[in-house]
């Protein structure tokens, strides 16, 4: 008897997964978009519409999106319409990639199969990637997948563009033997959907969020190990080619680069400062055609050390980011800041300026 009821219990549990992964899976909604509408702020059960006039924000909407809930984390903006989310915690089956569509104003969320925590996006598909590499199309759905080396450990980004080659970093591990461990580029063919070449690149450097622009790869390191334990103020940004595989690096002024923003501009990287050092936010802006460099703090926005989000160039004179609770509204070419406005929450699942 005792058999039958374990039996029976196995059968329930086994159904009610497979009755959740079909419910999550085919998830579709709807959210309203205006015309007169210059952004939305996407919080995990709504989504707020304003309108930008000059430097002012006005609150044209706000819409409860019911039983919907978006993933915190990444959010990656493909073809001038559709924003992608995914968490930045690793996922389970029962959680799911979200797309918002605005021409059409559809959201689609889709399950993943796998434990998936970080991500990178190009034109037509968003890229995520734990103990595999995988990718969804613009809908969300699960375009391929590719199972990523057994004793490979991918930190902390995916790197890609337009182009056809994506960059994977991590360490390879050997099980009771740490000092063997290894770094790595992977170097992974979208065309082939193969990786087609591993370089090993120092330990020593502790990189952070990098970026694919423009078919070089530009990854932050944020401070050097040494084999005694020492460590040493890093400067540097580690530059990476995965055509030729060779590396350079670009000297800043400013200490411990921490993660890097492509700002959708040709020619301009936007690199976030470790803030858990300063307290506070601060970031170089780098010229990659001419080599100047501008860096920008912020000691009095707030008290915490969380980082600035959801990154945006308005023109080529002003940026809007998120910092906790705040909208900031930005003139890097004058330092001043122009606007700043409190949100309802400080969980912010994406921003989207219209084209």
């Amino acid at each position: 008897m005792k058999k039958i009821i374990i039996l029976l219990s196995t059968v329930f549990l086994l159904v009610l997964g497979v009755i959740s992964w079909k419910l999550l899976t085919s998830g579709h909604a709807k959210f309203e978009l205006q015309d007169s509408a210059s952004m939305y702020i996407i919080y995990p059960n709504q989504i707020e519409t304003y309108q930008l006039e000059g430097n002012d924000l006005k609150l044209l909407n706000r819409q409860e999106m019911g039983g919907i809930v978006f993933p915190l984390g990444n959010s990656h903006k493909l073809q001038n319409r559709y924003l992608m989310l995914s968490s930045s915690a690793p996922k389970s089956y029962a959680e799911n990639v979200t797309s918002l569509d605005f021409e059409t104003g559809t959201i689609s969320q889709k399950a993943t199969k796998f434990h998936d925590y970080i991500a990178g996006s190009d034109e037509h598909h968003l890229y995520m990637a734990g103990r595999h590499l995988t990718w969804f199309d613009t809908s969300g759905k699960e375009a391929g997948q590719l199972t990523l080396p057994e004793d490979f450990s991918t930190l902390p980004s995916i790197m890609t563009d337009s182009g056809d080659l994506l960059v994977l970093y991590g360490h390879r591990y050997v099980i009771d033997k740490p000092e063997e461990t290894r770094a790595y580029y992977l170097i992974f063919d979208k065309k082939s959907e193969k990786i087609v070449d591993e370089i090993e690149v120092p330990l020593s450097h502790q990189v952070r969020q990098g970026i694919l622009k423009n078919s070089l790869v530009y990854h932050p390191i944020l401070t050097y190990y040494h084999g005694d334990g020492q460590q040493e103020t890093s400067y540097d940004v580690q530059t990476f080619d995965p055509k030729t595989k060779e590396i350079g690096k670009i000297q800043l002024s400013h200490p411990h680069p921490s993660t890097i923003h492509n700002l959708g501009d040709k020619h301009l990287l936007l690199i976030e400062h470790d803030s858990y050092i300063s307290k506070y936010p601060h970031f170089t802006l780098y010229n990659l055609e001419t080599q100047e460099e501008s860096y920008h703090a912020f000691p009095n926005l707030s008290d915490s050390d969380s980082p600035i989000k959801h990154i945006q160039l308005l023109d080529q004179e002003r940026l809007l980011f998120t910092k906790d609770n705040q909208v900031i509204i930005y003139n890097f070419k004058h330092s001043e800041i122009l606007k700043q406005i409190s949100l309802p929450s400080e969980y912010v699942a994406g921003v989207w300026l219209t084209p």
